[in-house]
């Protein structure tokens, strides 16, 4: 029997690899029309992480059915997704080299607590075991029953600043909370050696399925910053990912330590104490970032964490550029 001339021709791409491909590429033209003021465009971009692998994958699944052209869109979606945080995927593909102790280096950690942990005694035995120099924290259920659990614990005596549930403690001297300060973040000033710098606490409203009061925090918090001069420090839980409005717009103002120095996807939410974190993080929503005052030497996600925070810690190493002074703990 006479076999057809087409019969040696790969058949095209088969249905579900085809509808899938389908619905990244109309999620893709939503991205670029709209960015991120439609849902389910907004959904998508908090899961960039999976559909950048996912059209990866779709992309050479259509080269190998010759479906050019999909696997053209496929790829530029997929290359499209890993440009933003291309820097710290590659850096993460290079062995750690251990950061030399210096006394001018500033350590900085954010960990949104969540309101229900009422485990005060565990996150006060996390605060003072990593000895860092600041430690902002939001979602603090009661912050004086954490600073009496701190204080009660070995350990040099630390400032501290609070205010409905945020708390900063701090090595150095903290000034009041900043008044009149809006639902969404909490700032003082903390008088390092390299000078007074404003420390901020922030915890966006969740965004997932509406921007409107994110974006109306934001706008109070952008142009409280532009109030706040001399070098700034701010942490917190934003619950935007990194494509996200929120996380670029500040990324306008400040530096993002971990762009700057930290490595892989960065994600820091959320923890086993939310049953959806069995198999570990997923999100890339809590950063520290800073003014142009200060250079990002490393910044992690941390593992420890206690036991009922559902978010991993945030840690930067912050040296001092601007001011020239030497940073002297005396």
């Amino acid at each position: 029997m006479t076999r057809s001339r087409h019969s040696h021709r790969k058949k095209g791409m088969p249905l579900l690899p085809k509808l899938l491909a389908l619905s990244l590429g109309t999620w893709a033209v939503g991205v670029v029309v709209t960015w991120d003021y439609l849902m389910v465009v907004r959904i998508g971009l908090y899961a960039a992480p999976i559909l950048m692998i996912a059209a990866a994958v779709l992309a050479v699944l259509a080269l190998l059915h010759r479906a050019r052209v999909t696997a053209l869109a496929m790829f530029v979606i997929a290359a499209g997704l890993f440009t933003p945080q291309a820097p710290t995927l590659l850096r993460a593909m290079v062995p750690e080299r251990p950061i030399a102790p210096s006394i001018e280096l500033l350590s900085v950690i954010s960990l949104s607590n969540r309101t229900l942990n009422l485990d005060v005694r565990s996150t006060a035995n996390v605060v003072r075991a990593e000895d860092v120099d600041l430690f902002l924290l939001q979602e603090v259920a009661d912050p004086l029953a954490l600073i009496d659990a701190v204080e009660s614990l070995a350990g040099p005596s630390l400032h501290h600043c609070h205010e409905g549930t945020y708390l900063v403690f701090s090595k150095y001297p903290l000034g009041p909370p900043m008044p009149d300060v809006w639902s969404g973040m909490m700032a003082c000033e903390a008088y390092l050696p390299s000078g007074p710098t404003w420390v901020g606490t922030v915890h966006l409203p969740r965004g997932v399925t509406t921007m409107a009061s994110q974006t109306k925090v934001m706008d109070h918090l952008l142009a409280l910053f532009e109030d706040m001069p001399g070098p700034k420090i701010i942490g917190g839980d934003f619950n935007a990912t990194p494509l996200s409005s929120p996380v670029q717009r500040m990324e306008m103002r400040m530096e993002n330590a971990f762009a700057q120095a930290g490595k892989g996807f960065g994600f820091t939410f959320p923890t086993p104490a939310r049953r959806i974190g069995f198999a570990g993080p997923f999100l890339q929503i809590d950063y520290i970032f800073h003014s142009q005052d200060f250079q990002t030497v490393q910044a992690m996600v941390m593992e420890t964490h206690p036991p009922f925070a559902d978010h991993f810690p945030i840690k930067a190493l912050l040296r001092p550029v601007a001011t020239g002074q030497d940073f002297d703990r005396d």
